[in-house]
């Protein structure tokens, strides 16, 4: 098996989570299960399942329909399909988390909100 991708700088080598990448991403207070998707964690859990099989037929796919339900590699199939998604959806997250910085950074926020509010008291106290 060979190394996945370093994908967004949050990974290292064997799939390892950075400690300090992973602490900047989750919040200490949340309690709630973390929606963060760890592709690499999926990736290697699946190969051992789905790369004994030359080829899989993507799931849905006449090919695959036609496969008996006991058959290892339709399950083998689905196994790689979520693959994709878990990849797929650590990108995007990725990608959002990077908007997010982005327009965070672009403008003064607070000084908007201060403007914001005092617009809003002006209006309040010319209300009769």
């Amino acid at each position: 098996m060979t190394t996945p991708p370093r994908v967004g700088g949050g990974y290292r080598g064997e799939c390892e989570p950075d400690p300090a990448q992973r602490r900047e991403r989750t919040s200490p207070h949340r309690q709630t299960g973390s929606r963060e998707i760890d592709w690499c964690a999926v990736a290697v859990f699946a190969a051992p399942l789905i790369y004994r099989y030359k080829s899989l037929p993507l799931p849905g796919t006449p090919a695959w329909c036609s496969l008996p339900a006991a058959d290892p590699r339709k399950m083998a199939a689905l196994i790689l399909a979520g693959q994709y998604w878990a990849f797929d959806s650590a990108l995007r997250q990725e990608r959002q988390r990077e908007a997010s910085d982005a327009i965070s950074g672009c403008a003064d926020w607070a000084g908007f909100s201060r403007t914001l509010q005092q617009h809003r008291a002006f209006h309040i106290r010319r209300s009769p």
